[in-house]
């Protein structure tokens, strides 16, 4: 014996949907079986709640994503932030570190106790080819491989941003200062503000 699950499909006037499970004519004749009417009305009542405060909660995730991004900009060179200024979703912050690998920054942010993930297969990492989104954005391969995506939530708070960007200046610090290339990259700097 197990409880049936629950979810919604939203579909769009004139959009005809296949049979999904043959049988009966129940739901329209797209699958058989007695719908879980009590599971039913918590689904109403779940989606009840959550838009009734949506629109506080989004703008509370917009503000401190927006807070997020412009401490990290102050205080962290040559960084992006992907989308700033567009339509996008409050509660996400894509950023690119310039000159360095998502996954040093993943792994040491995770050694900071902050829950993080590689959102690849081990069949795409040997190959690592960056997110082909990134690079429809205009972002080029090279950087897009430091890219990281921030997300937050109705319970994410300002004392958790706080430690985040905290934790970011002293991670991005210490691997830039690892890197060959971000000390070529500072040589050629200096010498050009010498010229």
């Amino acid at each position: 014996m197990h409880q049936r699950e629950i979810g919604v499909l939203y579909k769009r006037d004139g959009v005809r949907l296949a049979r999904i499970i043959t049988g009966g004519n129940q739901e329209g004749k797209r699958r058989p079986g007695t719908s879980n009417v009590p599971y039913i009305v918590g689904l109403a009542k779940a989606l009840q709640m959550a838009v009734a405060d949506m629109k506080e909660v989004w703008d509370k995730e917009e503000k401190l994503r927006d807070y997020f991004e412009d401490e990290i900009t102050k205080r962290i060179p040559e960084i992006k932030i992907n989308g700033k200024g567009a339509r996008r979703l409050p509660g996400t912050s894509s950023i690119t570190f310039k000159y360095l690998e998502g996954e040093s920054m993943l792994l040491n942010l995770s050694l900071q106790g902050m829950a993080v993930k590689l959102r690849f297969s081990l069949f795409i990492l040997i190959a690592y080819k960056p997110s082909h989104v990134l690079l429809a954005m205009g972002i080029p391969a090279e950087f897009a491989h430091g890219t990281l995506r921030f997300s937050l939530s109705k319970y994410t708070t300002k004392e958790e941003i706080d430690y985040t960007i905290e934790s970011l200046v002293e991670i991005i610090g210490k691997l830039r200062d690892l890197s060959p290339l971000w000390k070529t990259l500072k040589i050629i700097n200096r010498l050009m503000w010498q010229v």
